[in-house]
C-alpha cells in the first residue's frame, strides 16, 4: 500500500524542514558521500546553508519542487529542472553571493567534488528536450514505506504532462537506486566508470500522445 502523505508544491515556510530532509536522506548517497561527511556537524551545518539557498532559488525561479507532507511536517521532496527554464543570472548571483563566505570551509571538499564532474556529465546521446530529476529525498524515519515511489510517480505525472518534452533524465551513483529506476521504466543510457566511482545515467521516455 502506498504512503498516504499529501504531495504539494514547496512553500517558503517549508524550506528549513525540506533542507533537513534532503540532508538526512543524502548523507549516505554515493555522490554526496564521495565529497562530504554529513555526520560531521560543521560540514553539515555549512552545507545546509547551501542546500537551503538552492531550494530558495528554485522557488524564486519557479522550478518545480514538490514535498510530501504528513501531519503538517515535510517528510520527503523531489526537485525537478524544467527544460523551459531560462534562469536569471542576476537573481542567482544575488542569492548565491551572500553565502560564499560561509562556504569557504568546504573548499577542500569542493575540490573532491570537481573530480566527480566527469561522472556527472550528461551523455552525448541524451534526448532533448527533457526534464532533469535532480533529487528525491525521503526522511530516513519514513523510508521503506513507498513514499519515494509516491514522489517519483508525482514527478513523472508532472513531467509527462508536457507534450513538448521527450522524457525524464536522472543519474545516480547507487546501483540500488539504478535498479529501482529500472522498475519504473527507466532505460540505462550509459554506465560510466570514473576512477573507482560508477555512475548510471538513465532516461524515461515520454509516451504520452
Amino acid at each position: 500500500m502506498e504512503h498516504s502523505a499529501d504531495i504539494v508544491p514547496l512553500e517558503h515556510s517549508m524550506l528549513d524542514e525540506a533542507t533537513e530532509v534532503l540532508l538526512s536522506s543524502f548523507e549516505k548517497e554515493a555522490f554526496t558521500a564521495a565529497w562530504l561527511d554529513l555526520s560531521r556537524k560543521r560540514q553539515r551545518r555549512t552545507y545546509s546553508k547551501a542546500v537551503r539557498a538552492k531550494l530558495d532559488l528554485h522557488l524564486s525561479t519557479k522550478q518545480p519542487v514538490f514535498v510530501a507532507v504528513e501531519n503538517g511536517k515535510v517528510i520527503g521532496l523531489v526537485t525537478i529542472k524544467s527544460p523551459h527554464s531560462k534562469g536569471n543570472i542576476l537573481l542567482k548571483a544575488r542569492m548565491t553571493l551572500p553565502h560564499l563566505p560561509q562556504l569557504i570551509f568546504l573548499v577542500p571538499n569542493m575540490i573532491c567534488a570537481v573530480r566527480l564532474a566527469p561522472a556527472m556529465k550528461k551523455p552525448k546521446d541524451l534526448p532533448q528536450p527533457h526534464y532533469l530529476l535532480e533529487a528525491i529525498a525521503v526522511d530516513p524515519k519514513h523510508q521503506g514505506k513507498k513514499l519515494g515511489s509516491l514522489l517519483l510517480k508525482h514527478a513523472h505525472s508532472y513531467c509527462m504532462s508536457d507534450k513538448e518534452s521527450i522524457g525524464v533524465y536522472i543519474f545516480t551513483g547507487d546501483e540500488k537506486n539504478k535498479n529501482i529506476y529500472e522498475r519504473f521504466g527507466y532505460q540505462l543510457l550509459e554506465q560510466r566508470r570514473t576512477g573507482d566511482f560508477t555512475s548510471y545515467h538513465m532516461f524515461l521516455e515520454n509516451n504520452v500522445p
